[in-house]
């Protein structure tokens, strides 16, 4: 996975309490170590008939019934869970809950964006060829602020923090052997050839960490350019789980490199992208059931 856009900071909290780890156990799906266990499931895109059902949902969630879902949603998931079988905690990650968080957000108000033609482009219907593209009032880029979602008895809080609990030091320690690593499209969509949008994620695990990453990345031609990252870091016995969230975009006419239409992800163009917002945030998973 690409670091660059982590701060150069690794915080103290990040090695505090870690017990000795149990030899892992790694099969072709996940691993586990100790109480933790990461699961993930690649899987294709949805049905029509599922892919039908989520739009329906989405337009009653949002209460906007033009309101489209991406055009390419995937069934993958995965999940990080601490504790014993019937008392663990855990966070999943899959596209359909990102959108369902996307589609509830819209009730809440959102800032309308612009295609390059200076209207929103109207998803639920395309135009006839040869007549302009009629505005829509949903938000067409498919922007979700999802971070994750809850599967566990229990809720997680997460507190914030002054500073990152991930030790990037570490992460970039060509010491530390992937023994796990997984990576897979959420959802995608190009926006009616507008750009593109995209949320996906990837994992590692190392001998002594996990390490996630959740990526929003959105691209409208000639308009902006946004990246989100959202970052899961667990060291195995410390009983913490430290996320950071670093945002970042660029306005078309601030890029320093124009031709960026063959970005179809963020990968090496977080440099070139500004407005850089880190929150750093921890939740407790000591007194999960071992």
């Amino acid at each position: 996975m690409n670091h660059e856009a982590h701060p150069q900071h690794t915080s103290p909290h990040a090695t505090q309490g870690v017990a000795s780890a149990a030899l892992p156990s790694i099969s072709q799906n996940g691993i586990t170590v100790d109480n933790f266990t990461l699961a993930t499931s690649v899987l294709p895109m949805l049905s029509s008939l599922h892919h039908d059902n989520l739009t329906m949902e989405c337009r009653e969630l949002s209460a906007l019934p033009q309101a489209q879902c991406p055009e390419a949603v995937f069934g993958s998931q995965f999940r990080l869970s601490w504790g014993s079988r019937g008392g663990s905690r855990g966070v999943t990650f899959s596209g359909s809950d990102a959108l369902r968080c996307w589609a509830t957000g819209m009730r809440s108000g959102y800032v309308p964006l612009k295609s390059k033609s200076g209207l929103q482009r109207d998803l639920s219907s395309a135009s006839p060829e040869g007549q302009a593209a009629k505005p829509a009032d949903y938000d067409w880029t498919f922007t979700s602020p999802y971070t994750c979602s809850f599967s566990s008895p229990q809720s997680l809080a997460f507190t914030p923090l002054p500073e990152t609990g991930v030790d990037y030091n570490l992460l970039s320690s060509t010491d530390q052997r992937i023994l796990f690593y997984r990576e897979a499209v959420l959802y995608e969509d190009d926006l009616h050839d507008e750009g593109c949008s995209s949320l996906d994620v990837k994992v590692r695990a190392m001998p002594t960490c996990v390490f996630l990453r959740l990526r929003m990345f959105v691209r409208v031609d000639e308009v902006v350019v946004r990246n989100r990252d959202v970052r899961y870091f667990h060291m195995y016995g410390s009983g913490r789980v430290y996320r950071d969230t670093v945002s970042r975009y660029a306005e078309w006419e601030d890029l320093e490199v124009k031709d960026v239409k063959g970005w179809t992800t963020a990968e090496g163009v977080e440099r070139r992208l500004r407005g850089l917002k880190v929150t750093s945030e921890v939740f407790e998973v000591a007194d999960v059931a071992m």
